[in-house]
């Protein structure tokens, strides 16, 4: 595993020689990854138990790493992330790319070793992509299990979504389930909070809340550059708004 994630994020646009309108390198070599780890694990019969966490990420915090140790704490020995990469109004999906890239997945894979497979989902939903896939993981073994870790409330809701949904293939009772977290073991963290610690400037609280794999120097770097992407998003809007108004 360790030759063939050293490969696939050496390798450039042109080795990987697959278009996409709007996906950048990181995302095409996430793609890869994934697929390479899902068929060695899958195919081969080793894993029956899979989870699977859908999150926008904007950004990734305390609560996030919350569902992670989860999964991990649950004995699951694959665990896939489904990140979109659709930006929000405080946060555009550009200013998360280089964060992932350089501080998050380093630190992933360094806590969680290889068990962990992050997939962006450029302009999809975590949701859509992931209700798509899990019919193909279920179906490789009879051993394997899936489950959605989340909210309590919206965990139970998606598995019953995906379980119900009329295009499914295949009978997914009882290989599908909820793996419900409560906030509270992350302080009750979310991303909305921290996006307001962010818009308030309020440093300290935005920095304690992010995950405790992130070393002090890669805190203070996600801080420095979204704080400062935040900035000058509120200053545009302001401009554009004395636009209006003078027009």
């Amino acid at each position: 595993m360790k030759i063939l994630s050293a490969r696939v994020y050496s390798m450039s646009d042109d080795e990987i020689n697959a278009y996409h309108p709007s996906k950048e390198l990181i995302n095409k070599q996430e793609d890869l990854m994934l697929t390479a780890k899902t068929r060695l694990f899958i195919l081969g019969h080793r894993v029956e138990k899979i989870a699977v966490i859908p999150m926008a990420a904007k950004p990734f915090h305390r609560g996030h790493q919350a569902l992670l140790d989860a999964a991990e704490a649950d004995g699951n020995e694959l665990i896939l992330v489904y990140v979109s990469t659709s930006g929000r109004d405080e946060i555009d999906s550009s200013d998360m790319v280089p964060l992932w890239k350089n501080y998050y997945l380093p630190a992933i894979q360094s806590t969680y070793g290889n068990k962990v497979a992050i997939r962006f989902t450029k302009g999809l939903s975590p949701m859509f992509e992931l209700r798509s896939s899990i019919s193909n993981m279920i179906r490789q073994s009879d051993e394997t299990t899936v489950t959605l870790y989340g909210d309590p409330d919206d965990a139970q809701e998606r598995v019953d979504n995906i379980i119900n949904n009329e295009k499914n293939t295949i009978d997914l009772r009882g290989r599908v389930f909820a793996g419900a977290v409560p906030r509270e073991l992350s302080g009750g963290i979310s991303g909305t909070k921290m996006r307001e610690f962010l818009a308030s400037g309020d440093r300290l609280q935005f920095i304690q809340n992010l995950p405790d794999f992130l070393s002090d120097e890669s805190k203070a770097a996600v801080w420095d550059s979204l704080s400062r992407n935040f900035a000058v998003q509120k200053e545009n809007l302001l401009k554009n708004y004395v636009r209006l108004i003078l027009a």
